[in-house]
């Protein structure tokens, strides 16, 4: 493949050769870059048309035995028998008289034997024209390249082509009689060049098909750099192989390949190429030298030419053959390069990214600076997000470590490495680097660390007792690390409630110093928003301080967890579509810093996004997320976040086992000591309630709320408890108790939670009169719409059309039971929509089966999307009186609210449509009932008295 145009030259030369010109062609090129194929070709072709041809092929094991490439030819010249016993005595004498040296035959060769053999050559020609193909010449014997070099001075008008093939060299064997051989005066030469990427997509269409050849022909030229050898190992490699579409495969046949090049290049090239494959990057003659006692000038004269395509000053052409020239070296032989190596680089002033690398592939290198060139290497590698490199490097410095205050070192640098892939590796460090900080081995910064590890660990005391002993070591001198101090205990306090009494005593100390104020301000942002979502006490100045947070959020080590704190504190404060973003923008940020750790919490924080929303499904599907990056013993005392998420969702779909599976999950005694342990009671309970264990989920709802009392924060944002329990002592009769508990929380939630009001009051609801229920449960329904709660909107409308029955407003309640009827089979919740179904058809249409107390209070549902357009019922404002049957439900309803005089966007609202479905409503009732305008629809209709004196009367709770 495109050597279309050497051929034609050489075939020029030839028809001067015939016409009685001789010709001397020289064929130039890399090792493997196709000269012999092109040589072999070319005799093939001239040996057709009865042209004699004589041909040799000089290699390295023989260029040192005398007339070696001379016998080679006359072994094919098809002498007559006298003749050529002639050629052998001449050749026989010549090796007979030839020095055991080839290197002195130079000089003590007989000039007659070159003379005589030129002459049985010159013969030849006078008979038939002859041509004379000498393959790798610049391995030939001195003696040949004479006999050779006298043939050349007497060529002249002999009908002779001497084709000759050689490969640029660094250094000639024999430089004089190579120089007498190819002397510049009459030598035409002829150069390959490495195949193009159309030459290299021709050869592999050839052979694996156009579609193939066209997907694989740019890497393929990139990784041989169009050296035809390569491309046809690579062929090998790739044909028939079960490989993935497109993807180019490099496996023993390109290994071989690669190392028979550099075998038959020169010796030195070998060593260069291993070398520069060992050190990386470009080639440095300083470190060849160093390395291996070449002259740097040699080095530098390296070009693909004398390199076989593979090696120039830029380096090894690409990574596969890199990666094939290490894999022929010997394991002991490479590792002890890169020892080599890496005292070099570093006695030079090299970067100590630049020197780790080689570190890690050595056992040869014991000098004191090891371990500080590690720990500097994985200290950038964690900035660059690389965290499995940081770990290398630091697993290797451990194996440095000479002293005890250098291994505590790097033990806590690895402890906070291993806390990005895995926290519960860090878990056998923290024993430990505890003991080493309490001896001063560690800096501050790296006991802050040691902190978070034991503080996430649920090891409090001993993170106190740090916290101590380097506030009375190391902070005394330094304000910056007594201002981290704070932070962390600020941290520490969020994690564990029990310890925010002396934090703020701390905290009332710290105000008045003014310098110390302005140190912490700005730590402080990102941790105080963490103190409020877990304490559920949270103003807009917090929302604000949070979404200051995320201007700068990331996943790296230092913003991470002001970012994920950031995310919960909008959780709490309902910005669920901010969260919803920030959590897609951050999961589909390619930078690096995407570590398991990272990934698991931002999971955790988009499962209680989905729950919130009712989008069950989603929520188990992200907790399955959370714990595939982390395993559960991982995540510490955090476990009981997404676990009780995992918990909540099974439950409330009716997925009990799973659920149960949840409860088998150890964790860790520790957990119960922070608001997450909050979180798993209140599933807990709120699972023990579902399966008919009232008793014990009042246990766990009442044992939340003496958990919040001890701590100080007994606020009902975080964890509703007194709603939970309200609901059970239903269950229980214990009829009173619910009252004051649900009346306990209506007084402490503002007007802004419409989540946990809307639950109240559907609570309440409970707790009252039956006349009074439906203007309280649509007050609920409104706001748990309004808030994008599905779980408890479904409950709501169906306590709702519950309520409607009992007082004998059937139409009304046949409407709300439709509507959450319709929100489930959306949501796919298997219990609810079970229940709804019987609700509708049988049980509604018996009013003296819904005495008995509220379902939906009893028992706990979920849904897992929001309603559908028309799905929720219009407020008892009016009764039909008159007969619709020619209307359907839906523009019933549409037609009640168009005669009372709503608009269609107000209609839209109310019945959860778009206005054009409204207007197309319109026009089938106008059709209907023979109207043309909405004034007309009163005319068509009769109203009953308004609604009921029992139904308009909300409880002043309520109110």
């Amino acid at each position: 493949m495109e050597r279309q145009t050497e051929l034609a030259r050489l075939d020029d030369h030839l028809r001067d050769c015939l016409a009685g010109r001789s010709a001397v062609v020289v064929v130039t090129g890399a090792v493997a870059s196709g000269k012999t194929e092109l040589v072999h070709h070319f005799a093939a072709g001239v040996s057709r048309t009865g042209t004699r041809v004589l041909s040799a092929a000089a290699s390295r094991a023989e260029r040192e035995m005398p007339f070696g490439v001379m016998r080679q030819l006359f072994r094919h010249s098809r002498l007559a028998g006298a003749r050529q016993r002639q050629v052998d005595e001449l050749l026989d004498d010549g090796l007979r008289g030839s020095p055991l040296s080839a290197a002195d035959i130079g000089d003590q060769l007989d000039a007659r034997l070159p003379h005589q053999l030129g002459n049985v050559l010159l013969d030849l020609a006078a008979e038939e024209p002859l041509v004379i193909a000498v393959d790798d010449v610049h391995h030939a014997d001195t003696a040949s390249l004479r006999c050779l070099a006298y043939l050349v001075r007497r060529l002249r008008s002999a009908r002779i082509m001497l084709l000759l093939t050689e490969s640029p060299r660094i250094q000639v064997r024999h430089p004089e009689a190579y120089a007498e051989l190819l002397h510049p005066s009459g030598i035409r030469r002829i150069r390959l060049a490495p195949l193009s990427r159309g030459g290299v997509r021709a050869v592999l269409e050839a052979r694996l098909g156009e579609a193939t050849a066209e997907q694989l022909a740019t890497d393929c030229h990139r990784a041989t750099g169009g050296v035809p050898l390569l491309v046809d190992a690579l062929l090998d490699d790739n044909h028939g192989t079960d490989r993935p579409a497109g993807e180019l495969v490099t496996g023993d046949a390109f290994d071989e390949a690669v190392l028979a090049c550099l075998y038959r290049c020169e010796h030195r090239v070998l060593e260069i190429a291993r070398a520069v494959a060992v050190a990386g990057g470009d080639i440095d003659p300083e470190l060849v030298h160093q390395l291996l006692g070449i002259p740097p000038a040699t080095a530098t004269a390296l070009s693909a030419a004398t390199t076989a395509g593979l090696l120039d000053e830029n380096g090894l052409c690409s990574p596969e053959v890199t990666r094939a020239v290490l894999a022929g070296m010997v394991p002991e032989e490479r590792a002890a390069l890169h020892g080599r190596v890496a005292e070099l680089l570093h006695h030079k002033g090299a970067p100590a990214t630049t020197v780790a690398p080689h570190l890690v592939e050595t056992t040869t290198v014991s000098q004191p600076w090891t371990v500080t060139v590690l720990l500097e290497a994985a200290d950038q590698a964690l900035l660059d997000g690389d965290v499995e490199r940081a770990r290398r490097y630091l697993r290797t410095a451990e194996r440095y470590c000479t002293s005890r205050s250098q291994r505590a070192r790097v033990r806590a640098a690895l402890a906070r490495v291993e806390w990005r892939i895995d926290p519960a590796t860090t878990i056998r460090h923290l024993p430990d680097l505890t003991e080493a900080a309490r001896e001063g081995h560690l800096t501050g910064r790296q006991g802050l660390r040691l902190i978070h590890h034991l503080t996430w660990h649920g090891r409090v005391s001993e993170a106190l007792d740090i916290i101590r002993h380097l506030k009375s070591t190391q902070a005394r001198d330094d304000a910056d690390l007594a201002a981290e101090l704070f932070v962390a205990r600020v941290w520490l306090s969020s994690f564990y409630p029990s310890l925010l009494p002396d934090l703020r005593r701390e905290l009332g100390t710290t105000r008045r110093d003014r310098f110390t104020v302005a140190r912490i301000r700005a730590r402080l942002q990102g941790r105080t928003t963490l103190s409020a979502v877990l304490t559920g006490d949270f103003e807009q100045d917090t929302v604000r301080a949070a979404e200051q947070v995320l201007l700068g959020a990331g996943l790296d080590e230092h913003r991470l967890w002001p970012t994920v704190t950031a995310l919960f504190t909008l959780v709490q404060a309902e910005r669920l579509d901010t969260v919803d973003e920030w959590c897609r923008r951050l999961g589909g940020d390619p930078t690096p810093h995407r570590h398991p750790t990272a990934l698991a919490l931002l999971a955790a924080v988009r499962a209680e996004v989905a729950i919130r929303r009712g989008d069950l499904a989603q929520a188990l599907e992200l907790t399955r997320e959370a714990f595939a990056a982390m395993s559960p013993e991982s995540w510490g005392v955090l476990v009981g976040i997404p676990l009780a998420t995992r918990l909540r969702a099974a439950t409330l779909m009716g997925r009990f086992e799973e659920a149960a599976e949840c409860l088998r999950v150890p964790v860790p005694q520790a957990m119960f000591d922070t608001p997450f342990g909050l979180c798993y009671l209140r599933a807990r309970g709120q699972y023990h309630l579902a399966t008919g264990n009232a008793e014990s989920a009042l246990v766990a709802f009442q044992l939340c709320g003496e958990l919040l009392t001890r701590w100080q924060i007994d606020l009902p944002t975080l964890v509703p408890w007194r709603t939970d329990a309200a609901r059970t002592c239903l269950r229980l009769g214990r009829q009173k108790l619910a009252s004051r508990l649900i009346g306990e929380q209506l007084d402490r939630i503002g007007p802004r939670h419409k989540r946990l009001r809307g639950a109240a009051l559907r609570t309440l609801a409970a707790t009252t009169d039956t006349t009074r229920r439906p203007p309280v449960l649509w007050e609920a329904a409104q706001l748990l719409q309004d808030c994008g709660d599905q779980v408890e909107l479904a409950h709501a409308l169906t306590d709702l059309g519950v309520a409607h029955r009992v007082l004998g407003n059937h139409r009304h309640a046949e409407l709300a039971v439709r509507s959450a009827r319709t929100v489930a089979e959306q949501c796919r919740v298997e219990l609810l929509r079970r229940s709804l179904n019987g609700t509708a058809e049988s049980v509604l249409a018996d009013p003296a089966t819904m005495a008995a107390p509220l379902p939906g209070i009893a028992t706990t549902r979920v849904l897992t999307s929001p309603p559908a357009a028309g799905t929720l019922a219009a407020p008892v404002g009016a009764e039909v009186a008159a007969p619709m049957s020619e209307l359907s439900a839906a523009e019933q309803r549409v037609a009640t609210l168009a005669a009372q005089g709503h608009t269609n966007r107000e209609i839209a609202s109310k019945l959860f449509l778009t206005v054009s479905t409204v207007e197309q409503h319109l026009t089938r009732i106008y059709r209907k009932l023979k109207v043309t305008r909405r004034r007309e629809l009163s005319g068509r209709l009769r109203w009953g008295p308004a609604v009921s004196r029992a139904e308009s009367t909300v409880p002043a709770r309520a109110q």
